[in-house]
């Protein structure tokens, strides 16, 4: 048991993508010991979850998730673009926001409203595949 909590107070659990992150982008996650903890990812000023919030706190709170989403897709661009990607980084997105294997992955339906999360996660997956084309390309690899 102590080994658990000490696994999950480390932090190392946390996922960059807030679609596959225990936390699921809020910041925070409950483990199977019945305790929370903050996520290093995608921590962005919202109290504890057992904590009151008073009335305007949601405010700052979003105001904050929705700076934490931003620098989460600046930080998967730029990694992209280091990976050697070159095209229009917002449309490789974009595509996958609206292909049905992407939101498959994910059990996102086709009419879902795109959220900051959903760019999060199209951002981290073309930055990942950018990485990996390029090794393929390095190596000779025929498309």
């Amino acid at each position: 048991m102590q080994n658990e909590f000490n696994y999950m107070q480390s932090g190392m659990w946390a996922e960059r993508n807030p679609l596959i992150c225990p936390c699921k982008g809020t910041g925070w996650t409950l483990s199977d010991l019945d305790t929370w903890h903050e996520c290093p990812v995608h921590k962005h000023g919202r109290p504890h979850p057992e904590v009151e919030m008073l009335e305007g706190d949601d405010d700052e709170v979003e105001v904050r998730r929705l700076e934490m989403y931003r620098r989460l897709y600046v930080d998967a661009r730029n990694a992209a673009r280091k990976a050697g990607f070159t095209y229009n980084f917002k449309d490789a997105c974009t595509g996958l926001l609206h292909d049905q294997e992407f939101l498959g992955r994910y059990g996102i339906g086709d009419d879902a409203e795109i959220t900051p999360a959903m760019w999060v996660a199209a951002a981290e997956e073309v930055a990942e595949n950018a990485h990996v084309d390029r090794q393929a390309e390095e190596a000779d690899y025929p498309f």
